[in-house]
């Protein structure tokens, strides 16, 4: 996918190849900062990107590290705590969270409308595995329970996110 819109007719008449992509409601670029950061987010591909990290893991990942180091000490050691954080930080990039903390065990119950559920699955490829009932309340596929987050769920958490843990 590129960062630059295709060549398209303009309802004006000509092509408009090289302009940075747009997403509704608005965003910019390959990572849709809304609005744009600076000329050089919106017209170079690698500010867009760079941006877009430092804003991910910065301001989002530091707000998820807050939000769940506050509800329980994550462990640095441990996977389960790294996974859930990864999820965490994802669900923030576009709004809501997604954790809380009940009887010892990270439960997901994101606080975003049904329409935005599942964001994370797509990003983190986790389709199928988790699903979420019309609350929020994440749920395990196979069983259709809902998803308590303890070592026995870890494999649906981390689906494929490789080397990021």
């Amino acid at each position: 996918m590129s960062a630059f819109s295709p060549a398209q007719p303009s309802p004006r008449g000509g092509p408009q190849a090289g302009m940075p992509r747009f997403g509704a409601p608005s965003g910019f670029g390959l990572i849709q900062h809304d609005p744009p950061l600076g000329l050089d987010d919106l017209w170079s591909f690698y500010a867009n990107v760079r941006q877009g990290m430092k804003f991910l893991i910065m301001t989002k990942g530091g707000e998820a590290y807050q939000h769940l180091n506050g509800l329980h000490a994550l462990d640095q050691g441990s996977q389960l705590d790294k996974a859930v954080l990864v999820r965490e930080t994802v669900r923030r990039y576009n709004g809501g969270r997604e954790f809380t903390r009940e009887g010892g065990h990270w439960i997901i119950h994101t606080t975003v409308s049904a329409k935005y559920h599942e964001y994370p699955n797509v990003v983190l490829d986790t389709q199928g595995d988790i699903e979420y009932s019309p609350d929020g309340i994440g749920m395990n596929h196979r069983t259709h329970r809902q998803l308590v987050v303890d070592v026995h769920a870890i494999d649906l958490l981390v689906g494929s996110l490789g080397g990021l843990l």
